[in-house]
């Protein structure tokens, strides 16, 4: 279990031995884990791989015994994945690290 003083816990998808995929979370609080990031390549794209990860980080969560995720997704496809696993938005960071793209904060039940 990721606890206080871990940094990291990743999940990965592979196909056959090449990884396509790949969550990575990260301790915030004893009822929090907060989504650092969340990779599909581009060649895998539009399989279900971000969905399945987001599945996947939620039942490993709960199993936890986490009570929340938090994350920050970019706005559009990244973004409707973790709503339709019923993540609220808590704010819009506009232009995010000069990326010139807005990214929402969100938080999600587990």
């Amino acid at each position: 279990m990721l606890q206080e003083n871990d940094k990291v816990q990743g999940i990965w998808l592979k196909e056959k031995s090449e990884i396509v995929a790949e969550i990575l979370l990260s301790w915030e609080s004893k009822n929090v884990v907060h989504i650092d990031g969340i990779t599909v390549l581009p060649q895998h794209r539009n399989k279900g791989y971000g969905h399945d990860l987001v599945k996947l980080a939620l039942d490993w969560a709960q199993l936890s015994g986490f009570e929340f995720i938090t994350g920050e997704a970019r706005l559009g496809a990244s973004w409707k994945i973790f709503q339709n696993f019923g993540a609220v938005p808590v704010l819009t960071y506009k232009d995010w690290n000069g990326t010139k793209e807005d990214y929402m904060f969100f938080k999600m039940d587990v």
